[in-house]
């Protein structure tokens, strides 16, 4: 998973949503779980399979995922959205 860093504030990086690597979302497990949602749930950090991934809808209403891997990985990508722990 590449993360590409838009900006710095301070010591800390965060990502820009538009240089996110964003598809279609397919379900790769029985059960979908929704860990976390930033206010007004545009995005969700969730769980499926074994993989964690960002997941929200696109203008169409469609969902799309971003960064599926290991927990760490998409942790740090959603802290790097801006998501609270």
């Amino acid at each position: 998973m590449q993360i590409e860093t838009a900006g710095e504030q301070a010591e800390d990086h965060w990502v820009s949503l538009w240089h996110l690597n964003w598809e279609p979302y397919r379900p790769h497990g029985a059960r979908l779980r929704v860990l976390r949602t930033m206010p007004g749930g545009e995005y969700e950090f969730c769980g499926e399979g074994g993989r964690y991934f960002i997941l929200h809808r696109d203008r169409r209403g469609r969902y799309e995922e971003a960064g599926r891997g290991l927990y760490r990985q998409a942790w740090k990508l959603w802290l790097s959205i801006g998501g609270e722990p």
